[in-house]
């Protein structure tokens, strides 16, 4: 009987091990095969899901009224441009809502204005925009029909909105730097003696000359300017003090003198 007993114990014992190995193995096999392939399905509809609604809310915010720009604010005072210049091009230009508006293309519209140095574009949430205008500032009028910024640069606005009261510059555009520059430099030396300029020119064949207000030109020559334009100045208080509007002309080219034009009497 007691043999009996030890070998059925043992066959339950075998059966048990093989009760555990098999759930072992369902338990390896969810584990490994079957719930990466649930996770995977599982994330595979999120993005789906996630994808169909980034569809959608684009296309509402593409097409909603509550984004249609309705309102333009010009955030710069204007000098040379008027604000129905603006305004024109805008409401040509404005195409697109809060985030569809191309800016790029407003920017540019804005640039053809001729003034307009610098455009800057900022939206509003929900529906605006805020618009700066940085315009050149003109130091004379060159060549009779364009601008000499102070910066040196030569634009071309529309001749009506060029200011009578500039001066007047001459040269080619490639020497509008240059020319600007020598203005800068003969202002130091000019406005202590009381004298303005109101020409510059640079003529085709690179000969320099000032013209001041009192209506007396002054001929630098093709070089040394500098050097020439200080000699003027160190002969002024002895020949010219009182009495430059006198003279037509004043040739700083000799090497050791200059030519003066009086006018006659």
């Amino acid at each position: 009987g007691y043999k009996k007993t030890n070998n059925n114990h043992h066959v339950e014992s075998k059966r048990y091990r093989k009760t555990l190995t098999v759930r072992k193995t369902s338990n390896t096999l969810i584990r490994k095969i079957i719930l990466p392939l649930v996770l995977m399905s599982s994330l595979s509809i999120l993005v789906i899901m996630l994808t169909m609604s980034l569809r959608q809310t684009w296309s509402w915010m593409h097409h909603s009224p509550l984004f249609t720009i309705n309102k333009v604010k010009l955030v710069s005072p204007l000098q040379h441009i008027s604000n129905q210049q603006v305004a024109s091009i805008i409401r040509q230009q404005l195409r697109g809502n809060y985030f569809t508006l191309n800016a790029n293309h407003l920017v540019a519209a804005l640039q053809q204005l001729g003034w307009v140095k610098y455009v800057g574009i900022r939206r509003i949430w929900p529906h605006g925009l805020d618009i700066a205008l940085q315009e050149y500032q003109p130091l004379a009028v060159w060549n009779s029909h364009a601008i000499l910024t102070e910066s040196g640069q030569v634009i071309y606005p529309p001749l009506q909105t060029i200011p009578a009261d500039l001066m007047h510059f001459n040269g080619s555009d490639q020497d509008a730097p240059k020319v600007e520059n020598f203005y800068q430099y003969s202002q130091k030396l000019l406005k202590p003696l009381g004298l303005t300029i109101n020409n510059v020119t640079l003529s085709p064949i690179g000969l320099w000359s000032l013209n001041f207000r009192c209506g007396t030109n002054l001929i630098l020559g093709y070089d040394n300017i500098n050097n020439r334009l200080n000699d003027f100045v160190k002969v002024f208080p002895y020949v010219f003090a009182g009495r430059l509007s006198d003279a037509v002309r004043v040739d700083m080219q000799y090497m050791h003198g200059m030519a003066v034009k009086w006018k006659s009497k």
